[in-house]
């Protein structure tokens, strides 16, 4: 800093800086935290609901929107149901070949996604192959 007094064409500048860095090292900062309150876990019935709702639309994402959760914790309540999500069964041959066909027609691959199950990605996948 006193390297730069030496150069600068306003000194008033410099000594400002330079008060603010000793000002700086002189504070302490005090560090606030801010702690996010705990989950709240899910009560077996909202469990059951969204199991319902899992069912209904397939979409694991949509289902974390609506409840307000994660994706993971979608997927673990889910697992200790027993019901396996769409994401772990992968497309038959038959699928494959049925997405093609309605894809080559001029469908969407979101229209397409939906009535066959799976996201577009996947049906743009299985086109490509």
């Amino acid at each position: 800093m006193r390297v730069l007094g030496q150069y600068c064409n306003r000194p008033e500048a410099t000594a400002h800086t330079l008060n603010l860095v000793t000002q700086a090292k002189s504070e302490h900062v005090k560090r606030t935290y801010v702690f996010r309150e705990a989950a709240q876990r899910l009560t077996s019935i909202e469990v059951d609901r969204l199991v319902d709702r899992y069912d209904k639309i397939k979409n694991m994402r949509e289902v974390a929107r609506e409840f307000r959760i994660s994706r993971t914790t979608v997927r673990e309540h889910l697992r200790k149901r027993g019901i396996r999500v769409r994401s772990s069964m992968p497309m038959t041959e038959k699928q494959r070949i049925k997405a093609k066909e309605m894809y080559a027609a001029g469908q969407p691959s979101t229209l397409i996604g939906k009535k066959l199950g799976f996201s577009h990605h996947t049906i743009l996948r299985a086109v490509r192959k």
